[in-house]
């Protein structure tokens, strides 16, 4: 580019961020070397993207992240604002309005973001690969100037007009008039006017003419036209205050139903909550309320005189008292004195009277010592909701909400005791138990604190995540349709045909427990109940049973037990899958983990308490140090049945030729024997035959000799008789 070409450019403010799931790390490349800059005057758009050590971006759209920036002098927070996010995965925006960086200086300052998970936690974000969380942004104040005014006029001088159509001449005066800016006079231009004034007190009107020469300045001048008939606040408008900062009078409200309020609103960091003073919606008449010159003391009450004028007061109240003998008047600003009589004593704590009889003797009472209850103003009590008649029994008392028997408490839910380092014994007579009721520990509530049973304890011990035994188990698919429901609670298994449930010979009820193991779709198999048995005319249904139909109640490992079947009877089975499942995806697989009382020797088995072994007939078959094998020279022909195929002998047949060049073939094979010159192979059924070719003029082969004419011996070929023909 020349030094001539002026561009700009637009481009995204980007800062890659990290986070960790597994703790900090170290890691010394660099990752953020971008500066970050803030123009005061503007609004300023930081995009970050949230990546992980791998720098791949994370999905954080369920995280609350925060942007705070500091003042690194002070450590001073100067804002914090939510960042949003872009709706592009791993990517958030922090956004500074103008008004964030009005009141700072230039210069640098520290920016750091934090993310707050769905679960309430607050973490971390990285800025470099060092474990950093702040980095630096500079604030500049480029486009922070300030406005140069146009034209200055000094007015002290007021003109009292005359002629005036209001009728209050006396109180109505102009300034001389002000030519406006020639250079700034386009019809498209907007003016700014500021007026300063001084202890003034009224109305200001402000008018303007398009006269090119000096307008009229009689009030009812047609030369001029109002340009604000009454200085108002608008949207974005400033009240204006005097040299003290005060405002004479502020009306707040303009609806036509409700009465106007004055709201105070909490730190923007906090929130958007308010403490509001609200006037009625409707009034019987204009009050005004003069505040007191100062603060009252504690438990003073703020009273009104009926004026209008309010004052802080303590407040007494009189109170008529009468006894059996006497009488007075309390007043609250007094001490009311509550003092025992004879046997009787007083006890006041905090709000609460309290009188014991603490020598009470037959001279203290009037009359006999014994009192019948009928002579009793009161003869019964209440304890709890249970009334008590004194002098009888009460067996059962209800609506205690708590007992004191000795050093045991009994409040609410609590069984407790206040008597320091004691016991609290449960002790049953003779051979009874403390029990909780049956699938207790499977409750929604059970929990670490929670009193566990003999059972529960016993399956942690053996380190079994146990469940509720089922009655029967299943051996095929059902070939029913499966539902997922919501997220596997409410799945269903629905029969595609109508008939009543019968699974391993087992013929199920409703809300029978059924282990379904076996389908096709492992993601269906899980612990189910029979919500539809099924008959002629009906469909099964078989519903996930609760609580296994969530996740974590059905995680790998999970254990239960099967009471009957053919097969399943008294066979205890686990699931195998990892973790907590994602029911309708994973695949829910199920194997055998026990088989208590249902073991048996099958054929060729023998059983002897929990040990099984091979039977041997010791002949042919024998058990050599742990190892089943064939006995040497124990098999015989009549042992084997039919015929042992050629495949399964290990060596072949070998032969060689007159050049020991060997050959070899298969049992079972086929060996091809080629006769040479002079030579033929003939085989017929389990025969060969190998013979010699008769020679001819055109063919090696045997020849004959004639006895009369030749003598062979041993190979040799002697002539015995020329006869001396013609050759």
């Amino acid at each position: 580019m020349s030094y001539g070409d002026h561009k700009l450019f637009l481009y995204d403010t980007s800062v890659d961020l990290v986070i960790s799931s597994d703790g900090l790390y170290v890691d010394n490349r660099p990752m953020n070397n971008k500066k970050l800059t803030a123009h005061k005057g503007l609004s300023n758009e930081i995009v970050f993207n949230i990546r992980n050590k791998d720098r791949k971006l994370q999905q954080v759209s369920s995280d609350v992240l925060r942007g705070t920036m500091v003042l690194p002098s002070t450590g001073k927070r100067i804002f914090t604002r939510l960042l949003t996010h872009t709706g592009t995965t791993g990517q958030v925006k922090l956004s500074i309005v103008e008004g964030d960086l009005s009141n700072l200086d230039a210069g640098l300052y520290q920016l750091y973001v934090s993310r707050e998970t769905p679960e309430g936690t607050d973490l971390p974000v990285f800025a470099d690969q060092n474990n950093n969380i702040v980095f630096d942004i500079e604030v500049k104040d480029q486009t922070q100037y300030t406005p140069v005014d146009t034209q200055t006029a000094n007015v002290s001088t007021f003109m009292q007009v005359t002629n005036t159509n209001n009728g209050d001449e006396g109180n109505v005066f102009v300034t001389s008039a002000l030519k406006g800016n020639q250079a700034r006079n386009f019809s498209s231009c907007l003016h700014s006017i500021a007026i300063h004034p001084d202890a003034y007190t009224g109305r200001i009107d402000i008018q303007a003419s398009c006269m090119d020469n000096i307008p009229s300045t009689s009030n009812n001048s047609t030369d001029w036209f109002n340009v604000v008939s009454n200085i108002s606040l608008t949207a974005n408008s400033t009240i204006i205050v005097d040299s003290n900062k005060a405002i004479d009078e502020l009306i707040v409200g303009n609806s036509a139903t409700a009465g106007g309020q004055i709201k105070f609103t909490e730190g923007t960091n906090n929130g958007s909550n308010f403490v509001a003073l609200k006037a009625p919606n409707n009034t019987a008449a204009s009050t005004i309320f003069t505040l007191p010159n100062g603060d009252g003391t504690a438990g003073q009450f703020m009273k009104t005189d009926g004026g209008g004028n309010l004052s802080f007061e303590t407040i007494f109240s009189n109170i008529d008292m009468a006894g059996d003998t006497g009488t007075d008047t309390y007043n609250t600003n007094e001490t009311l004195t509550f003092a025992g009589g004879a046997g009787m004593q007083a006890a006041v704590t905090d709000n609460t009277v309290t009188i014991n009889a603490t020598g009470l003797t037959d001279s203290n009472l009037s009359g006999s010592a014994a009192i019948s209850n009928a002579n009793l103003a009161n003869p019964t009590i209440t304890l709890g909701s249970s009334t008590l008649t004194l002098g009888a029994t009460t067996q059962d008392v209800a609506g205690l909400t708590s007992l004191v028997v000795d050093d045991i408490t009994i409040n609410g839910q609590t069984l407790s005791t206040t008597a320091s380092n004691k016991d609290i014994n449960i002790n049953p007579h003779g051979t009874g138990t403390i029990k909780v009721p049956s699938g207790y520990e499977d409750r929604s509530g059970f929990d670490n604190q929670s009193l566990a049973n003999k059972a529960y304890v016993d399956q942690v011990a053996q380190g079994l995540d146990t469940k509720p035994s089922c009655r029967a188990a299943t051996t095929a698919d059902l070939s029913a349709t499966y539902n997922n429901g919501s997220s596997g609670v409410g799945a269903t298994l629905t029969a595609g045909s109508n008939g009543a449930i019968v699974v391993d010979g087992v013929s199920l009820s409703a809300n029978d427990r059924l282990l379904v193991k076996n389908q096709s779709t492992a993601s269906e198999n899980g612990i189910y109940v029979v919500s539809t048995q099924g008959d002629g005319s009906t469909a099964f249904v078989l519903t996930r049973a609760t609580p296994e139909d969530q996740p974590s109640e059905l995680s790998g490992g999970a254990f239960v037990f099967v009471e009957e079947g053919t097969i399943g009877s008294n066979n205890g089975y686990v699931f195998t899958h990892t973790g907590a499942p994602t029911f309708g995806t994973t695949s829910l697989d199920v194997v055998q983990f026990s088989g208590a009382g249902s073991v048996i020797a099958g054929a060729a088995l023998t059983k002897s308490g929990n040990t099984l072994d091979v039977a041997v007939d010791n002949s042919s078959i024998e058990v050599s140090t742990d190892s089943l094998r064939v006995k040497a020279l124990g098999i015989t022909n009549s042992m084997l049945a039919g015929s042992i195929a050629s495949s399964k002998l290990a060596d072949p047949i070998f032969f060689t030729d007159e050049t020991s060049t060997q050959g070899q073939v298969s049992v079972g094979g086929t060996l091809e024997f080629l006769a040479g010159e002079g030579m033929n192979t003939t085989a017929n059924g389990n025969k060969l035959t190998i013979a010699g070719e008769l020679a001819t003029n055109t063919n090696i082969g045997v020849a004959k000799f004639n006895a009369n004419n030749f003598d062979v011996t041993s190979g040799d070929v002697e002539i015995a008789t020329i006869d001396g023909g013609s050759f």
